[in-house]
């Protein structure tokens, strides 16, 4: 399996949050909440002005941290698609999978060219283990925003996973063409020529790479990749 580069849900408002793309490939994680915080009384579930499309369950308050309670006030009198799909982000990073999937349809139902929707409900869709709606929706996001690198790059990792190399290998010529240092793009695309059985290429690519050199973080990754496509030669 790739490593995971820098893919993690994102939303405009608050950044980049938790839960990266080499997550999505691990086990999913259940739909809980995190410990309890203090909570305001009652939930939003009996307000007529929530929207009825997200599940119960996500609109009580009873386990909700003080941020998501505030963003979910927020969402009832102010519904935006950048608002659900920054409460999207904050259900993810509280481990709320289901609830973040119900909150970035939402997002997008209110405006279908946000890109950053797209890709944070792909990220989430492969946590339950959806890789072909993972797939439409890292299309969609690369549709909306060609250069995002992170879409590219785990639209690739999908792809090889899937044992497309071919695809996959075009998506990680598509990061380094938008960001060469983008991490672990060198040592992925290297992945997809040996799995291709061209580790010539490989080695041409990874010792190219320590000539410029890479980053500090990627010096390492890279030379340990290097030393395998020299064993395979």
């Amino acid at each position: 399996m790739l490593r995971g580069g820098r893919s993690r849900f994102q939303n405009a408002p608050v950044g980049i949050l938790a839960l990266g793309f080499a997550a999505a490939f691990a086990a999913p994680p259940p739909c809980v909440s995190q410990s309890p915080a203090p909570a305001r009384q009652g939930t939003l579930a009996n307000r007529s002005a929530t929207p009825s499309t997200l599940p119960k369950p996500c609109l009580s308050q009873e386990h909700a941290s003080e941020q998501l309670a505030t963003l979910l006030e927020t969402v009832r009198d102010h519904p935006t698609a950048g608002a659900y799909n920054t409460l999207g982000a904050l259900y993810a990073a509280a481990g709320e999978v289901k609830c973040a999937i119900a909150a970035f349809q939402l997002s997008l139902q209110m405006d279908n060219k946000n890109w950053e929707a797209h890709y944070n409900l792909a990220l989430a869709l492969l946590t339950v283990r959806d890789p072909a709606r993972a797939t439409a929706e890292l299309r969609a996001a690369i549709a909306e925003k060609p250069d995002s690198a992170s879409s590219h790059f785990a639209l690739g990792t999908l792809l090889y996973n899937e044992k497309k190399l071919a695809p996959a290998a075009a998506e990680f010529d598509a990061v380094l063409k938008i960001d060469p240092n983008f991490p672990d793009a060198i040592t992925s695309r290297a992945q997809v020529l040996m799995a291709q059985g061209n580790s010539a290429a490989a080695v041409a690519l990874l010792e190219a790479a320590l000539a410029q050199p890479p980053p500090a973080e990627q010096l390492v990754p890279v030379t340990v990749a290097l030393a395998l496509a020299y064993s395979q030669t």
